[in-house]
């Protein structure tokens, strides 16, 4: 299945993922971040291929990002972000097995699979513990202590976690159950990794574990927007979208900061909406929509915030 979806997703293959730390644990170990990370985890871990700098990645099989329309990838002209930013995910760099060996550390209560405790399992209980919790409709349910929470049954409670990320030209999915001792990790270096993450994570979790991500928010054609509301100009340090009309549609324009151009080019989305705060949108050569929700209101009011992939953009004009 995978060797199928991987061709029919043109993402070329499997590279990288990323874990994120911080200033803190520097702090707590007495010592530099990858250093900590290093003899902290990676060791005690049994990972040896997991690294946080190019040159001890240079020692196992590594993949290089590709950007651009899904079917026609180019090698990205940037390997890694900034240094500065590896806590973030710019550095880390890992194999499959590497990142399910932490999962399994994860449903173990902290205790890796050689017998070696990483974790209190109260560490582990709180970092499945909600902190944040997402609008309503999107791709992650609620934030913990570095922990994506997910309630994919509708109880009300949450038994699924993981973290996604992305770099440049490079994405990672990693979800667990606990209950099924059910982890899967997915690595890509381009393509429509989005939506080979989609079919894999519900065909290997309805077989393995019985349950399966939601379907995405559908959108309702009925619905008339209030775009008087809705346009206007979004952002943040990574740069801007433009919600306008054009042609009859609600469409989005997303334009990265300079700093930031070398992770995704400028694109346009159009929106469709949901509901009066949610709409969904489907960047070109993809299949997964993402969400875009219109949260509170200024003293026009006008929605303040344009909420999309996981983070928040402030009206701006």
């Amino acid at each position: 299945m995978l060797d199928t979806l991987t061709r029919q997703y043109g993402v070329p293959g499997a590279a990288i993922a990323v874990w994120a730390g911080g200033e803190l644990k520097e702090v707590a170990a007495g010592k530099g971040w990858d250093k900590a990370i290093r003899e902290r985890i990676a060791k005690p871990l049994g990972t040896p291929a997991f690294s946080t700098l190019p040159e001890q990645a240079m020692r196992h099989q590594t993949a290089i990002g590709h950007v651009g329309q899904p079917g026609a990838p180019m090698v990205t002209p940037i390997a890694y972000l900034a240094q500065s930013n590896a806590p973030a995910g710019s550095m880390p760099m890992a194999k499959a097995r590497d990142v399910i060996a932490f999962a399994r550390m994860m449903m173990n209560d902290g205790v890796a699979a050689n017998g070696t405790p990483i974790l209190s399992a109260e560490s582990v209980y709180r970092m499945h513990l909600r902190t944040v919790t997402c609008p309503a409709g999107m791709h992650i349910d609620a934030i913990g202590l570095g922990s994506f929470l997910w309630d994919w049954n509708g109880d009300g409670h949450y038994e699924v976690f993981g973290h996604d990320g992305s770099t440049i030209g490079q994405a990672a999915w990693l979800r667990y159950h606990p209950e099924s001792e059910t982890a899967v990790a997915l690595l890509t270096n381009g393509g429509n990794g989005k939506g080979l993450a989609d079919e894999m994570l519900a065909a290997i979790f309805s077989e393995a574990a019985g349950i399966a991500p939601p379907e995405p928010p559908v959108p309702d054609a009925a619905i008339k927007a209030d775009r008087a509301r809705l346009t206007g100009t979004y952002g943040k340090a990574s740069g801007t979208v433009e919600v306008m009309e054009r042609d009859g549609a609600l469409i989005a324009v997303h334009k990265p900061a300079p700093d930031f151009a070398a992770l995704q080019g400028a694109y346009a989305v159009e929106l469709r909406p949901v509901n009066e705060a949610l709409f969904t949108g489907t960047m070109p050569g993809y299949t997964r929509p993402a969400t875009y929700h219109f949260l509170e209101e200024d003293a026009q009011g006008r929605a303040l915030y344009l909420h999309t992939g996981a983070r928040a953009h402030r009206r701006m004009a």
